[in-house]
């Protein structure tokens, strides 16, 4: 089983750039905490937990510049009065701001989309060729939806099914 799911888990982020062995920066955490109450970081799978520990990942915290404001910006997976949410810690010259996007449909891992890769939007039928880093969550063994935030809000659509 374990073979399985680590040989799905490749095919499904090739050519994806996984978040390397982060945690939520503190100052993040704690903005996050005022801002969201009740919230909880994802605990995943043991399969997804296993296996992005022989990757050296964090299935729940990635990087990026996700904003596209040539900063490094910082998303994490969880919930919040009973709904999934991508959150986005966005830096700013001002400091940090959150983003949130709800209901996010697949929460065992998120991982980073890196800018000019081409993604599959299943929605529209087309390909889109990313202007930014862009956030991605995965429902293991099921589909995957990208969460681009451009312009204050997102543009979220399925990838992967």
């Amino acid at each position: 089983m374990r073979t399985l799911v680590a040989a799905l888990l490749l095919l499904l982020f090739a050519g994806c750039a996984l978040a390397k062995p982060l945690d939520f920066p503190r100052d993040c955490a704690a903005l996050l905490e005022r801002t969201v109450p009740g919230w909880k970081t994802l605990t995943p799978d043991r399969d997804v937990a296993e296996w992005a520990k022989s990757k050296k990942l964090n299935p729940v915290v990635t990087a990026g510049d996700f904003d596209g404001n040539k900063t490094e910006d910082w998303a994490t997976i969880g919930s919040s009065n009973g709904k999934s949410k991508v959150v986005l810690c966005l830096s700013k010259p001002t400091g940090k701001t959150i983003a949130i996007a709800e209901d996010t449909g697949c929460s065992d891992l998120t991982y980073t989309i890196k800018r000019k890769t081409k993604v599959p939007n299943l929605e529209s039928g087309k390909d889109e060729i990313l202007r930014i880093d862009t956030v991605a969550t995965s429902c293991f063994e099921k589909s995957g939806r990208v969460f681009i935030f451009d312009g204050g809000k997102f543009r979220v659509f399925f990838h992967s099914d």
